[in-house]
């Protein structure tokens, strides 16, 4: 059976993982671990009052928990900083089925926690500020389908298509606490290449994007370079 898919975490909805697929029974999951990029645009009523550019890792695995039905659990962890600090963590459980030799679709469902910290400029009077430290957290389940394609023996080509829906909470030092709901897709694609039998080196890129019915949200997109060790 397959087992090498791809299996993507999302932070604010950005898929910046994957593994890869070979038809070895004797291999029971995957850790991935790479340098990650994250560009993210703060959204009021759909314009862009805020923009954060953030460099970290991010680190992802899968384990097989039903060898011969084909389940796994995909854990995940990223953290950047820059004009901001970013950190997530999720969780999923997915289903690899085989479509034919080359072909392989995961869907799964899970969820995500995310916390980001940044500043924010207030206006409180004509050409006078506040800045004040604000913080993000939200709580996302999450559906998504991932395909893999295996082009050549020993490459790889994937892509992720995954929905989440945010409950989230803002909180503004000398404002106060807001709550709030969004929702919005994400895409990633991903080349990956086997060194040998337990290496692979990959590179990704993903987008996303998530709002309320006001247009108020968060628009990001993000790059991974990693390498992945095959557990047997």
């Amino acid at each position: 059976m397959y087992l090498r898919n791809l299996l993507p975490s999302c932070l604010l909805g950005i898929c910046l993982s994957g593994n890869s697929a070979i038809a070895a029974d004797k291999c029971t999951g995957s850790v991935n671990v790479g340098a990650a990029y994250v560009h993210v645009d703060v959204l009021e009523s759909g314009h862009t009052i805020k923009r954060l550019d953030m460099g970290g890792v991010k680190a992802d695995a899968s384990f097989l928990i039903t060898k011969d039905m084909g389940f796994c659990i995909k854990p995940s962890a990223l953290y950047v900083s820059g004009h901001g600090e970013l950190t997530s963590f999720a969780l999923g459980i997915g289903h690899v089925t085989p479509i034919t030799e080359k072909l392989c679709i995961t869907p799964s469902v899970g969820g995500t926690w995310t916390n980001l910290r940044t500043s924010v400029k207030l206006p409180i009077a004509p050409d006078v500020f506040l800045h004040a430290k604000e913080r993000f957290r939200s709580l996302a389940p999450y559906v998504a389908l991932d395909i893999h394609y295996t082009i050549m023996e020993g490459f790889r080509i994937y892509g992720c298509y995954q929905y989440s829906w945010s409950s989230t909470r803002t909180k503004i030092n000398h404002i106060g606490n807001f709550k709030g709901n969004s929702k919005g897709p994400s895409y990633s694609l991903m080349l990956e290449k086997d060194l040998n039998q337990y290496w692979s080196v990959n590179a990704g890129a993903a987008y996303n994007v998530s709002l309320n019915h006001e247009k108020h949200g968060i628009r990001g997109y993000g790059f991974r370079l990693g390498v992945a060790r095959w557990l047997y």
